[in-house]
């Protein structure tokens, strides 16, 4: 196996009493992005759009925008490197911890910080997390939208997993948005401007990036990605939340890359609404392991549910 570990030191984990990992769909999501609501109101959807693009009806300039990404993309791959896409599979071990009140309320698992060691296939929604519960060790997995957990070497049960269906998705998303957002269907090149990530001023192409129309709609997210001139990486990307609520949108923060194997991988995701003053949680990398990893599928042959 091939894998980095960061330089940060370890964090301990503290009980959660009276905290379950079982928890309806609507709790989970609510929760999980609650902070993300906060005061981020605007008219009934949020709209990402810098200012010019607002009065676009279509993309007007689709390839500069996918041109940033693109590059974005191969700026995390060294020279001569395989295609992330083309990777059989990907595991990350990472400290999650979780910030104020909504985050006590919103954190999945059973200790906070915990450490949590997710596999998955690139580019799909096939993949595994396991980590410390009570019970010992605890694991969750999603395939064809199928939700199962497994507490050690017991039973697999593929019952009802909402939590598992939004924080599996969700977490391989963040871990993996560089290399999937050039893939969407629409793109737009929103210009160059700066911003400030802990006071650092940074020139970056803005891309905004959605499905479905132009125009926000309550069906599909939008994201505006943000790529450091200077380094290439995107290194930050603001996005809406509507399975919560029309007008939630929140912010991740790209940290810490360095080199694993053939890839610049980031060593800190900060997700909230603006990290990291205002942070949900922050995910902070151990190691990154790109060959022999296995994503467990315990029936395969179930057949593919609808995306909830």
């Amino acid at each position: 196996m091939r894998t980095i570990s960061s330089s940060a030191p370890a964090l301990g984990s503290r009980p959660r009493p009276g905290l379950t990992t079982s928890r309806p769909r609507a709790r989970a999501k609510a929760l999980a992005f609650g902070v993300l609501a906060c005061g981020l109101l605007s008219g009934c959807v949020a709209d990402l759009r810098p200012g010019p693009l607002r009065r676009r009806d279509r993309a007007e300039e689709e390839a500069c925008g996918r041109g940033v990404l693109d590059a974005a993309a191969r700026r995390q791959h060294t020279e001569g490197a395989a295609p992330w896409s083309t990777l059989p599979a990907v595991g990350v071990r990472f400290s999650d911890s979780y910030f104020g009140l909504v985050g006590l309320l919103a954190c999945p698992w059973p200790t906070d910080p915990a450490t949590v060691d997710l596999a998955f296939v690139p580019g799909t929604d096939i993949s595994t997390a396991t980590f410390q519960s009570g019970e010992g060790r605890e694991t969750w997995g999603i395939h064809g939208w199928n939700a199962w957990s497994q507490q050690g070497q017991g039973e697999v049960s593929y019952d009802d997993h909402a939590r598992t269906e939004f924080w599996l998705p969700t977490l391989q998303y963040f871990c993996e948005l560089p290399f999937r957002l050039a893939g969407a269907e629409i793109v737009d090149c929103g210009g160059r401007t700066t911003i400030q990530i802990e006071g650092i001023e940074k020139e970056v192409d803005q891309v905004y990036v959605t499905w479905g129309s132009y125009a926000p709609h309550p069906r599909n997210d939008q994201y505006l990605a943000f790529v450091d001139t200077q380094t290439g990486f995107l290194v930050r990307a603001d996005f809406t939340v509507r399975d919560l609520a029309g007008f939630a949108k929140g912010r991740v923060l790209y940290r810490d890359f360095r080199q694993v194997g053939d890839y610049w991988l980031p060593h800190r995701i900060q997700i909230g609404g603006n990290p990291p003053d205002d942070m949900l949680h922050e995910l902070v990398v151990e190691a990154w392991t790109l060959e022999g990893v296995t994503v467990s599928q315990p029936d395969p042959s179930r057949p593919k549910r609808p995306k909830p």
